[in-house]
């Protein structure tokens, strides 16, 4: 199932949230593989909006970074 063009500009406004988080931590992507996360380059997909996420991955990263990523 493609997605829509919003949906698309969601994940990639997500990505770059998620990678400021990253950065103003002054991780790089490998200091969040090394911190628990499984792959940097897995993230790095997640950043660039290439990756479509589940809910429970949305968790998973805000366990790692230790921040609230949406406001529910």
């Amino acid at each position: 199932m493609s997605l829509t063009k919003k949906e698309e500009k969601l994940l990639k406004d997500f990505g770059s949230k998620l990678r400021t988080i990253r950065e103003e931590k002054g991780w790089t992507l490998e200091d969040a593989e090394e911190k628990g996360w499984p792959s940097w380059q897995h993230l790095q997909k997640i950043e660039l909006g290439q990756k479509n996420i589940t809910f429970s991955t949305i968790i998973r990263l805000e366990k790692l970074f230790k921040t609230k990523i949406l406001n529910l």
